[in-house]
Parts: C-alpha cells; sequence; structure tokens
C-alpha cells in the first residue's frame, strides 16, 4: 500500500566482548601482604610491600617455581626513585638478611618461618640497589645464583658460606682485588668487569671455573691487567671462556697454560707481536672463537691468513666466520712457501759445504750455474781462478825462452 513504509529487519548484536580480569592485581599501599595462586602452575607467591628505611627499598617479592626453587627480587633503587619522585636521593644499602626480613616481615613473623623461606632461595638478584657493602646473608645458604652487579661494593666478603654458589655477577662495582672466593668451591662463572682490579689472583682454589669476564678494568694510567701464575695454573683444566678486553694488554705468552680455552676475548688491547700471537696458539687446541679487534696486530700484514693457517681448531676470528675453503686454500700457500723456503736454505748450504771442502781460498767470483731444485745431484760449479796452473800441453822450448827474454828485458 501506498505511504505505508516497510518495516526493516533489525540485524542482531554482537555482545560486547568482556575483559579477562588479570589474577593479580596491581598492590596496594606499603604494608599491604597477600598471597595468591596460579592454577597453571600451581606455584605460590607472596609479594610483600614495605619501607626499608632510607634506603629506596619499597617493595619485595619470594616466588617458588614449579621445580621448587626460590628467588629473591627486589626492585631498584631507579624504580623507588621514580615513585618517591627525582628530588629524593637515595642512600646506600648494606645487604644482610635484616634487610631481607624486613621486607617479608609483614607476612612470616616468626624466626623459624624467615629462616626456611631464606633456605629455600636459589637465586637472589640484588643488582642496581645502591648496594655498597655485602653484610651477613649466611640464611641464604642454598644460593645458586647471587646477581650484584652495577652496585657500590668495595670489597668481595662475607660469602664463605655459599659452597653451592656456580654463578656470581659482580660487575661494574668498585672492586679492587680478587679476595675471599676460597670457599666457593662449585664456582663456575665469575662476572667482575667494569671494576678496578689491577691483578687477576685469588683464584687459586677455585678449580671448576668455566667462565671469568674481567674485561675493561679502571686502571691506573700506563697500567696493564696482570696475572698471578698461580691463579692461571689452577684455572689450566677449567677455564674454557676467558673475556680480558679493554685492559692495555700488550702480551698472551702468560696464558699459554690454559690448554682448554675454547673462546677467547681480548679487544682493544695493545697486541702486536705476531709471533708472540703464534706461540699460544700452538698450545690453544681447543679454541674455537678469538676476537683481537681494536689491537695493532690487527693493522700487520696478512694478519688473518697467518692466524687462520696457525690454527687449525678456529672457527671465528673477530666476529667473522672461517670457512673451511679459506683455511684450505691458506694451509696449500704456506706449504708451497715452505717447499720454496726449504730448497733455497738447501742451497745455501750445499755452497757453504763446496767452500769447507774445497780446499783453497780465493777472492774470486764463485758463479752457479744450470742449477734446478729438482736434481738431486750435487750443483755444478764454475771456478774463475788464476791461481790454478794450466793444464794443457806445455810450449816448446825456445818458445819459453823467448818469453822468459822479454820478462827480464
Amino acid at each position: 500500500m501506498r505511504g505505508v513504509t516497510p518495516r526493516l529487519r533489525s540485524r542482531p548484536t554482537k555482545p560486547a566482548p568482556t575483559r579477562r580480569r588479570s589474577r593479580l592485581r596491581s598492590p596496594p599501599s606499603a604494608g599491604w601482604a597477600r598471597r595468591e595462586r596460579s592454577p597453571p602452575s600451581r606455584c605460590w607467591r607472596l609479594v610483600a610491600a614495605a619501607t626499608a628505611g632510607s634506603g629506596g627499598w619499597s617493595a619485595a617479592s619470594v616466588a617458588a617455581g614449579p621445580g621448587g626453587t626460590f628467588g629473591l627480587s627486589v626492585p631498584s633503587a631507579h624504580q623507588s626513585e621514580k615513585k618517591r619522585g627525582s628530588a629524593c636521593s637515595t642512600a646506600m644499602v648494606r645487604l644482610t638478611t635484616d634487610l631481607i626480613a624486613r621486607c617479608l616481615g609483614h607476612r612470616n613473623r616468626r624466626e623459624e618461618d624467615l629462616g626456611r623461606h631464606l633456605q629455600k632461595i636459589t637465586h637472589l638478584n640484588l643488582s642496581d640497589k645502591n648496594l655498597d657493602a655485602i653484610g651477613d646473608i649466611s640464611l641464604c645458604r642454598n644460593l645458586r645464583v647471587l646477581y650484584l652487579y652495577d652496585n657500590q661494593i668495595s670489597q668481595i666478603q662475607n660469602l664463605g658460606f655459599a659452597s653451592h654458589l656456580t654463578h656470581l655477577y659482580l660487575q661494574n662495582n668498585c672492586i679492587s682485588k680478587i679476595e675471599n672466593l676460597s670457599s666457593l668451591k662449585n664456582l663456575e662463572k665469575l662476572y667482575l668487569g667494569g671494576n678496578s682490579i689491577t691483578v687477576v689472583e685469588g683464584l687459586d682454589q677455585l678449580k671448576e671455573i668455566r667462565e671469568l669476564h674481567i674485561e675493561s678494568q679502571h686502571l691506573p694510567l700506563g697500567e696493564k691487567l696482570l696475572f698471578d701464575p698461580r691463579s692461571l695454573r689452577s684455572l689450566a683444566k677449567s677455564l674454557s671462556v676467558l673475556n680480558i678486553s679493554n685492559n692495555n694488554i700488550d702480551e698472551l705468552k702468560e696464558l699459554a697454560v690454559l690448554e682448554n680455552l675454547s673462546h677467547l676475548r681480548a679487544a682493544d688491547n695493545q697486541l702486536q707481536h705476531m709471533k708472540d700471537l703464534e706461540v699460544v696458539l700452538n698450545k690453544w687446541t681447543k679454541l674455537c672463537s678469538m676476537d683481537l679487534t681494536g689491537n695493532p696486530i690487527c693493522h700487520k700484514p696478512k694478519y688473518r691468513d697467518r692466524i687462520v693457517v696457525q690454527s687449525q681448531t678456529l672457527e671465528y676470528l673477530d666476529g667473522k666466520e672461517i670457512k673451511e675453503i679459506e683455511r684450505v686454500f691458506l694451509m696449500n700457500w704456506k706449504a708451497s712457501k715452505d717447499i720454496r723456503k726449504k730448497s733455497k736454505g738447501r742451497m745455501t748450504n750445499e755452497h757453504a759445504d763446496y767452500l769447507h771442502f774445497s780446499g783453497f781460498e780465493t777472492s774470486h767470483s764463485i758463479l752457479p750455474f744450470n742449477y734446478s731444485p729438482s736434481l738431486t745431484e750435487k750443483t755444478n760449479i764454475l771456478v774463475l781462478s788464476e791461481m790454478h796452473e794450466d793444464k794443457r800441453n806445455p810450449l816448446p822450448a825456445n818458445v819459453e825462452e823467448n818469453k822468459s827474454e822479454e820478462n827480464s828485458g
């Protein structure tokens, strides 16, 4: 019918998607403690927020993973400063179990409960917390990994309890001496880069270290990083990774005792003698990777070729892979060069033998001719001398008399 508008069908509307609510809500103000259970991994997480004086510590968390390992992670001083405002300055903090206890005290009031929790901790991350000293944390006796980098620690101490420790991160602190590590019998990786250490020492009791990182030390002007022979002998069997970059080192011969070394990083030093490098390469029969970028030796003629030929096991040099075809070509080149050198030396020896057994001395030229390296017989020598008598037939008597008269006249 006219004037009647048809009724339009309305399309069904989709229900608005519902947002999944996060299981862990943001923690409220300080003094709050809560324990929540995560169904997928059945891990318990204890989050405790507590103020810790003027040290900038505002929160701590202890988490138990599926395997039963526990770790403690404390927010960095930068995060705490961001919350309090940039005008607030952060003071230095001494790491102790009391400090950890204050972070957990709102949940665990009894001392025996705290002790059990600290004994479960295997990984302790205390990097960038403005720590200036390592205090008594002996209750964390099951520590395996300890992160203490980016702090202001000046001395390695109070780690005698950590006999299970395998990884120790102490880079970018104020440490000037390697000490008090003799009880860490299971230590495998030691990171000490960016400190003020002048001598690699204090490692003579550690037999399990596989990696030593001691790059970029803040050395006095004109000095280089030194190595204690006792520590090197102790590391000879176990050490496989060594990082000594940017330490003003000018030779590597004292490191030749490291017979199991597989990775060496010695960039930005003062290495310049190829012969010294070739000596240690003969000792390092398991070396796979070496980085010498930034050293004067890199500008020597045929620097890469000579190293590739010298080390048969090397796979990477200065970050570049050594192809098999490159090694084969250089080995053939070296073999032909050795043959030429040997032939030249043999020719020189034959000349010396001839002069020794010829039985005469002469100041005239001795010229070799018709020489071929492939011939095994003795080289023919043409001697130009006026000292020998003429072996031809003698002249007639009258001719000799005439000559004698002419000479007398």
